[in-house]
């Protein structure tokens, strides 16, 4: 899934190495895990255009499923008046389940 892929990629910068803790085999456990509770869903390309065209399938599953919400560290994701309410930070979505 390029999901999982860009998830792997993405924690397996040195920055977020250093940030999260996380040993190779760790990462690969956990991205392991993720793509054993995934849902799948379908999206077609929406009209609405995502901050980062790197980004835009995100954009798509969003208004394809108005009840999905997006959890990333991505500034320009979240800074995007187009999904406020639906776009947040891993602290803020911890927060909004406590």
């Amino acid at each position: 899934l390029p999901l999982l892929a860009e998830y792997e990629a993405v924690l397996a910068r040195p920055s977020l190495q250093r940030l999260h803790g996380l040993d190779a085999a760790q990462l690969e456990s956990l991205v392991a895990g993720l793509g054993r509770h995934a849902v799948l869903l379908s999206a077609a390309p929406a009209q609405l255009l995502a901050p980062d065209r790197g980004d835009q399938h995100l954009w798509d599953a969003l208004v394809a499923h108005p009840n999905l919400r997006l959890v990333t560290g991505d500034k320009l994701l979240l800074q995007a008046k187009a999904m406020a309410g639906r776009v947040f930070t891993p602290a803020q979505a911890v927060a909004a389940e406590a």
